[in-house]
């Protein structure tokens, strides 16, 4: 049987429509969760051009950006929280240019917390994917800043969301 991949390839608005809902609503839970400084409701965006939404075959994927924040998404799951940059001169890019005042272990048991407070199993995510901990640089200023993660297999080859 052959199947139209252009038809199967191809999101609708009314697709596009679902899933940013399904999406804003995570995004909503997290950032309650979390005590992001975001207003919340997180309403749908109706700016195109700060969401996306992928192609059925990738399952509710893509993301979308508040004034503060960028929401993403990948195979139906909040995959990442990201804080947009400030821009550079702004009162609190201060705190860019500051050594991280987090260790390792401080680093870790803070992902841990926020990963609990939205609903993840962290013994189950623990137990699945070891975790590793690293410093990146501040792009900014060459300060260290402390950064947990879970060690996961990579995103599917040709999947499109946000990084």
């Amino acid at each position: 049987m052959m199947t139209n991949v252009i038809a199967y390839l191809h999101t609708t608005f009314a697709y596009q429509s679902a899933a940013m809902q399904l999406m804003v609503g995570q995004a909503n839970f997290a950032a309650q969760q979390l005590h992001l400084q975001e207003t919340l409701p997180i309403v749908a965006p109706a700016d195109t051009n700060t969401w996306n939404v992928a192609m059925p075959p990738d399952g509710v994927t893509g993301g979308f950006a508040t004034a503060d924040y960028i929401y993403l998404f990948n195979a139906g799951r909040l995959a990442r929280i990201q804080q947009k940059p400030r821009p550079h001169g702004s009162s609190t890019a201060a705190a860019d240019s500051r050594p991280s005042l987090i260790d390792s272990d401080g680093a870790y048991q803070l992902a841990t917390q926020w990963l609990s407070a939205i609903s993840v199993d962290v013994a189950a995510l623990d137990s699945r994917y070891p975790h590793t901990i690293f410093q990146t640089v501040s792009r900014q200023a060459p300060v260290p800043i402390a950064s947990a993660s879970p060690t996961m297999p990579a995103a599917r080859p040709g999947s499109r969301c946000f990084t």
